[in-house]
């Protein structure tokens, strides 16, 4: 059975007034953004939402949305309930809404919640308070010159910081030298063809692997064809199966990140100041077929998110919002975020 509380909520996000048979009448009207210029608070665009005591009112729009047929005596219900608590509590509490009290001669006094913004385009925004930027007057800072003990050390660290470098220059061009050399003496038995057997294929597998130049290339086809084969052969199976192992190693990184993605995009119901009220809703939102409903973080200005669902890819995101708006959800959005 729907809450009534929740769906008279509802009602007033797409409707103005909204009939409590038996009881009275709930209107709202438009209250533009302001500033207070004594608080420094800013008041976004929000709907008024003020109640008329009037027992004879009536209006089947509370009826239709329930959809049932019993919903009038679910109305009913509701209304005799409310009543009992006021007539005994002095109040009743209706969530996101606002407090019914009875005031001693025997009103009914209305006072609407500020924290939920029924103005859809500004839903779930509350007011802050922004205190005003105050001038300071920057001094220069001089700073002193060094002392002569001090330039000294300076320039003994320098020395020594240029003659490390200067030593690395030297021991890398060294280990440069004997690196070519010995290359060259890798390369030149297989040029001057003093060698056979084994040792001129394993020469010829470090020319082909090393991609060596034209000259040492025409070389290697003096060895005999049947070497040369056996080497490309050797060296072909390596490399094949060095492929295969990067190709592996590729595929787990691949899946290791396919595995760690997470949800980012993520349909907003509202945002709250207070912890209190975010957990409610949510509580409510999961109760109402939302299981999978969620809080996730704040906004900049300190908002505590309140998410249906959280999804992988924004076209998930918008197929939600579409079925909901089908259930008559409004107002939703949403938001990117990476925890």
């Amino acid at each position: 059975m729907m809450d009534i509380n929740i769906l008279i909520s509802r009602l007033l996000f797409q409707n103005s007034r909204v009939v409590i048979p038996d009881f009275g009448v709930l209107e709202t009207t438009m209250q533009e953004a302001f500033h207070h210029p004594v608080s420094n608070e800013f008041f976004p665009k929000f709907k008024k939402i003020s109640f008329t005591k009037n027992y004879q009112a009536e209006d089947k729009m509370l009826a239709k949305a329930l959809q049932g047929n019993d919903a009038e005596q679910q109305i009913k219900i509701f209304v005799d309930k409310l009543k009992d608590e006021l007539n005994q509590q002095k109040k009743y509490t209706m969530p996101h809404l606002g407090v019914f009290s009875l005031h001693s001669s025997g009103a009914i006094v209305f006072e609407q919640e500020t924290d939920f913004n029924y103005e859809k385009t500004y839903f779930g925004l509350e007011s802050f308070k922004m205190e005003p930027i105050k001038k300071v007057d920057a001094k220069p800072i001089i700073k002193a010159a060094p002392e002569p003990e001090e330039r000294k050390s300076r320039a003994w660290l320098w020395i020594a910081i240029l003659s490390v470098a200067s030593l690395l220059v030297v021991g890398v061009f060294k280990f440069m030298k004997q690196n070519k050399s010995g290359i060259e003496r890798e390369v030149n038995p297989v040029i001057n063809r003093n060698n056979t057997g084994n040792k001129q294929i394993d020469t010829v597998k470090q020319i082909l692997s090393a991609k060596m130049t034209d000259t040492a290339t025409a070389e290697i086809e003096k060895v005999s064809p049947a070497e040369t084969i056996a080497a490309k052969d050797s060296l072909k199976r390596n490399t094949e199966a060095e492929h295969k192992k990067e190709v592996s190693t590729m595929q787990e990184k691949e899946e290791g990140q396919d595995y760690q993605i997470k949800k980012k995009y993520y349909v907003i119901a509202g945002c709250f100041k207070s912890s209190k009220k975010a957990a409610d809703f949510l509580k409510e939102i999961q109760q109402s077929g939302y299981p999978n409903a969620s809080i996730e973080g704040k906004t900049r200005g300190g908002l505590i998110r309140v998410c249906y669902a959280g999804f992988a890819k924004s076209y998930q995101a918008k197929k939600f919002i579409k079925q909901a708006e089908q259930k008559k959800l409004k107002g939703l959005w949403i938001q990117k975020i990476v925890h």
